[in-house]
C-alpha cells in the first residue's frame, strides 16, 4: 500500500504543477481579419503581438514580483465581420480564459466593446472611427493615435509641398465605420487646409472592379485622389486601374497602411510619388529587427501596421507587470495610465492619449511617418504630429 500512494502522490503534485503554471500564464488574444483583403492587417497584427511574447519568453517570461511568467497570444481571424468578431471573443473569454483582448477593427470593437465591459476584459481597440470608443467604458483603450490626430498634419505637409493650383481632392473610403470616420476628417481638414473636396466616395469592401468608380472621380477632375483607411491590396487595384484610365494626379493614402503591398502589385511608375502614412521608418533598427522576425515566420515582408500591434501589447504588458500580475483587471487599468511614457520599439514615446477625440485619456499616442514613394521606395520626409 506504501508504494502505491508514492505514485499517486507524485501525480497529483504533477498536476498541482502544471495548474500553477497556467495560472501563472500571461494570455493576450488577438481578433483581427487574417484572411481577404485586409489580410494583411491581421497578419501584422497577429504576428506583432506573438514576436513581441517570444521576445519575453526568450528571456525568461515576464518578470512580475521577482518571478518569470510566460506570455502566450491567442489569435482569431475575424474576417473583418463583427459577428465573427463576436465568436472570436467568447471563445477567448470562455474557452481560453484570455482577459486582454486586441480587436483590430472597429466594427470588431463596437461587437464586443459592451461584452468587454460586462465580462471586465480589457480591450486594446485598433478602431480609426470614433464612433466605435466609448468614454463611459474603462475596459476599452485604443491601441494607437488614429486619423483624427494624426491627419492634419499630413494634410499641412501636403499643403506646403505640392503646387499651390494642386487643390481639388476625391476623396474614397470603405463604407463602414473607418470609412466615414475618416471621410469625416478628411472633409474638414482638406478644407481648412484650402482644398476643395470635389468628390467622396463610399465603396463595400468586397469591391474587386474600381472602374466605374474611377469613371465618375475622374469627370469631378481631382488633383489628388485620397484613399483614406482603402486596404492595400484594394488601393492597389484602384491605383493601377485609375492610371490605366488616364488619371495623372496624386494619390495620397493616409491610413491604409501598406505601402509595400501597393507598390509591388500596382507597379512602381503607377505608385511614383504616392504620398503616404507609414506606421515605421524602414531604417530604423528596431523596426528592421522586428520586420525581420516577421520575415521568418511567414517567408514575407510585414505590413508596418505590425509596429503598433507590436508596442501596444507591450504597454499593456507593463501595465500588467506594474500591477503584480494579470487576474485583477481592475488593477491593471488603474496601472496602465501611470506606466507612460513608453519607449517604442523604434526609440519614439508612447504618451498616454484619448482625451481630445475620444474624450478621455484611453489611448496610446503613437509616433507616425510621412512619406513619398521614389522609384518604387517609400522615402521618409518626417513625422506626424497628433494635431
Amino acid at each position: 500500500m506504501k508504494f502505491l500512494i508514492k505514485p499517486v502522490l507524485i501525480s497529483i503534485l504533477a498536476l498541482a504543477g502544471s495548474v500553477a503554471f497556467a495560472q501563472e500564464e500571461i494570455k493576450i488574444g488577438v481578433i483581427a481579419p487574417m484572411t481577404g483583403a485586409a489580410s494583411a492587417w491581421g497578419m501584422a497584427a497577429s504576428e506583432g503581438a506573438k514576436i513581441l511574447a517570444e521576445k519575453y519568453n526568450s528571456e525568461g517570461g515576464l518578470e512580475i514580483n521577482g518571478k518569470k511568467h510566460p506570455v502566450k497570444v491567442y489569435a482569431y481571424d475575424d474576417k473583418y465581420q463583427a459577428a465573427q468578431s463576436v465568436a472570436a471573443f467568447n471563445r477567448l473569454v470562455k474557452s481560453d480564459g484570455v482577459k486582454y483582448i486586441v480587436v483590430l477593427s472597429s466594427a470588431g470593437t463596437v461587437a464586443v466593446r459592451d461584452m468587454a465591459k460586462e465580462e471586465k476584459v480589457l480591450v486594446l481597440s485598433g478602431a480609426y472611427a470614433e464612433e466605435p470608443m466609448d468614454k463611459n467604458n474603462p475596459y476599452l483603450w485604443r491601441i494607437y493615435s488614429t486619423p483624427a490626430n494624426y491627419i492634419p498634419s499630413m494634410i499641412r505637409w501636403l499643403r506646403d509641398n505640392i503646387p499651390a493650383d494642386a487643390r481639388n481632392v476625391a476623396v474614397m473610403n470603405p463604407n463602414d465605420e473607418t470609412g466615414w470616420g475618416v471621410t469625416e476628417v478628411d472633409e474638414r481638414e482638406f478644407k481648412k487646409n484650402g482644398f476643395n473636396i470635389v468628390n467622396k466616395t463610399l465603396f463595400e469592401r468586397s469591391t474587386n472592379d474600381f472602374q466605374a468608380i474611377i469613371t465618375k472621380m475622374l469627370r469631378d477632375k481631382p488633383d489628388i485622389i485620397e484613399l483614406g483607411v482603402t486596404p492595400p491590396s484594394s488601393a492597389a487595384l484602384f491605383v493601377r486601374q485609375a492610371r490605366e484610365m488616364g488619371y495623372q494626379g496624386l494619390f495620397f493614402m493616409s491610413g491604409g497602411s501598406g505601402p509595400d503591398q501597393v507598390i509591388k502589385s500596382a507597379g512602381n511608375e503607377a505608385t511614383e510619388g504616392l504620398i503616404t502614412m507609414m506606421f515605421g521608418d524602414p531604417e530604423n533598427e528596431g523596426y528592421q529587427k522586428l520586420a525581420h522576425a516577421y520575415e521568418e515566420r511567414n517567408k514575407h515582408k510585414p505590413n508596418m501596421i505590425i509596429v503598433p500591434y507590436y508596442d501596444g501589447p507591450n504597454v499593456l504588458l507593463h501595465a500588467i507587470q506594474k500591477a503584480g500580475g494579470s487576474e485583477n483587471v481592475d488593477k491593471v487599468l488603474e496601472a496602465l495610465p501611470t506606466v507612460f511614457p513608453v519607449k517604442s520599439l523604434q526609440g519614439n514615446d508612447l504618451t498616454l492619449g484619448g482625451k481630445a477625440n475620444i474624450g478621455v485619456a484611453q489611448q496610446i499616442d503613437t509616433v507616425n511617418y510621412i512619406a513619398v514613394v521614389k522609384n518604387g521606395i517609400p522615402v521618409i520626409q518626417g513625422k506626424t504630429s497628433n494635431n
